[in-house]
């Protein structure tokens, strides 16, 4: 999975997920504005971006991104950020790992009970 890491390594962890049919280059003002004082993850989603094309598997990208927190984690907060698709994979990761996060900023996730 692609991602862009920027930001001091041992800032608080800012992960945002876009929406589908885009990539995390959506994300770009926001990482603009807060990579000096945080530390930015930014994955591509399989099948966006330049992640790697193949199938999008809602589990398989909470899995990976769960992952890719998990190795970068330094034990600073973590904030998760995200629109549409990239809020229904933080839905399914936080019902993974209820735990995981400090924050989660939940936009237009249009989930159903």
């Amino acid at each position: 999975m692609f991602y862009r890491d920027v930001g001091p390594s041992r800032a608080p962890l800012l992960v945002f997920l876009h929406g589908g049919g885009v990539g995390g280059w959506m994300w770009e003002k926001q990482v603009e504005f807060f990579f000096r004082d945080y530390r930015c993850l930014v994955p591509d989603l399989p099948g966006h971006g330049e992640s790697e094309s193949r199938t999008f598997s809602m589990s398989q990208s909470a899995e990976e991104i769960l992952s890719l927190i998990k190795s970068n984690q330094n034990g600073a907060p973590i904030t998760l950020v995200g629109f549409s698709l990239g809020t229904q994979v933080i839905v399914k990761m936080l019902s993974l790992d209820p735990w995981l996060a400090d924050y989660a900023v939940i936009n237009s996730a249009l989930t159903v009970p």
